[in-house]
C-alpha cells in the first residue's frame, strides 16, 4: 500500500494542478472578452494634418493648443468666500514639427505668411494608430501662422531636419477620433532633409566654407480684438520680427568678411548691404527642396572662435542683421 501511494501521488497532484489552472482560466476568460470589446490602446507619435478636408501630411510632433481662462475675482467686503467668473478664453499656439514631405498647399500657406498675407485656415490634427486610423482629433479654426523656426544647419550633423511652425487659432476643439483611415498625397511625399544638407550665398562673399548656420525664428505678432459679447477674441496681425543670421566659417575665408565688418564698425559709416539665400538640399546635395531669401544683410558681430581642440579647424562667427525674409518651397 505504501509503495503504491508513492508511485501514484505525482499523477494525482498533476491532475489537481491542471484542473485548478483550467478553472482559473475559465474564470478569467469573460474578463478578457470584455476588455477586447472596448476601444484598444494605440501608440502615440503619429499625427496627420488636414486642412479644408485635404491631407496636408504627417507631423513629427505636436504641442500646445491648450485652452484656458483666467478667473476674474470679486472681493465682496467682509465675506469669507470669493466670487469668481470666467474671463475671455486664451489659447496657447499650436506648435507642429514638419519636414519637407507636406503638401504644396501647406508650404504655400507659409509663403503667404512671409509675404504679409495673413491667411486664416481651419483644419484638424488627427492622432492615428499604426493602421493610420483616427483615434483622437483636435480641430482648430481661423488659425494663422505666427512663428516659423528653422533648425540649426551643421555640416557635421547626421540628424533629420524639421521646421517648427506655430499656429494661433481663434477656436480650438478636442474630441474623439473619427475612425477614418488617413490617406492622401502628403502621406507618400516625404523627402528626407538632413541638417547637413544646405547651401548659403551672401552677395559675392566666399561661402563654400560655411560650416554652420544657427537656428533662427521668423515671428508675426498678433493683437487680440476683445469684443464683449464673444469669449474668443479675434486676432489681427501687427509687426513682423525678422531674426539675425549667425554663420560659422573657416578662417581661410576670413579676409573679406573681416573687411566688411570693419567697414560697418567705422564711425558714421554706412556699410553696403547685401542679399543672400539659404537653400535646403536633398540627400544628393544637388536637388533644392526649399530656400529662404534674405535681404538687407549687414554684419554687426565678428568673433574668432577660440578652441583648445587641435582636431577642430580654426573658424570665426559673423552675425548679420536681416531686413527681409521670404520662404519658398521649390517645385519637385
Amino acid at each position: 500500500m505504501g509503495n503504491r501511494f508513492w508511485r501514484t501521488w505525482p499523477v494525482v497532484v498533476g491532475a489537481i494542478l491542471i484542473s485548478t489552472f483550467a478553472y482559473v482560466q475559465g474564470r478569467r476568460a469573460p474578463e478578457r472578452a470584455t476588455v477586447s470589446g472596448q476601444a484598444s490602446s494605440y501608440a502615440g507619435g503619429r499625427f496627420a494634418l488636414l486642412m479644408d478636408g485635404e491631407v496636408m501630411g504627417f507631423l513629427k510632433s505636436v504641442s500646445g493648443g491648450i485652452v484656458r481662462t483666467d478667473p476674474a475675482t470679486h472681493d465682496l467686503g467682509p465675506r469669507r468666500t470669493l466670487r469668481r467668473n470666467a474671463k475671455l478664453l486664451a489659447i496657447k499656439p499650436v506648435a507642429i514639427d514638419v519636414g519637407m514631405g507636406m503638401s504644396e498647399a501647406f508650404y504655400e500657406w507659409i509663403e503667404m505668411a512671409f509675404d504679409g498675407e495673413f491667411a486664416r485656415r481651419t483644419g484638424q490634427i488627427h492622432a492615428v494608430d499604426f493602421d493610420m486610423q483616427s483615434k483622437s482629433v483636435r480641430e482648430f479654426r481661423d488659425a494663422r501662422i505666427v512663428e516659423v523656426t528653422f533648425p540649426e544647419l551643421d555640416g557635421s550633423s547626421k540628424d533629420p531636419a524639421y521646421m517648427t511652425v506655430k499656429l494661433a487659432p481663434e477656436k480650438m476643439i478636442s474630441g474623439p477620433g473619427t475612425g477614418q483611415t488617413i490617406k492622401g498625397e502628403g502621406a507618400d511625399r516625404r523627402k528626407q532633409w538632413l541638417c547637413s544638407n544646405f547651401r548659403i550665398e551672401v552677395g559675392d562673399f566666399p561661402c563654400d566654407l560655411v560650416s554652420k548656420i544657427d537656428s533662427f525664428t521668423w515671428k508675426q505678432a498678433v493683437t487680440k480684438d476683445e469684443v464683449g459679447q464673444f469669449r474668443e477674441p479675434a486676432l489681427h496681425p501687427t509687426k513682423v520680427e525678422i531674426p539675425n543670421i549667425k554663420l560659422t566659417i573657416s578662417t581661410a575665408d576670413s579676409a573679406s568678411w573681416q573687411a566688411w565688418f570693419d567697414q560697418a564698425m567705422k564711425l558714421g559709416a554706412n556699410p553696403q548691404a547685401f542679399d543672400g539665400v539659404i537653400t535646403f538640399l536633398a540627400p544628393d546635395m544637388k536637388t533644392a527642396l526649399a530656400r529662404v531669401a534674405l535681404s538687407g544683410l549687414t554684419p554687426f558681430v565678428y568673433e574668432v572662435v577660440s578652441t583648445a581642440n587641435q582636431a577642430e579647424l580654426a573658424s570665426f562667427t559673423v552675425e548679420l542683421r536681416c531686413e527681409g525674409m521670404a520662404f519658398t518651397r521649390l517645385a519637385e
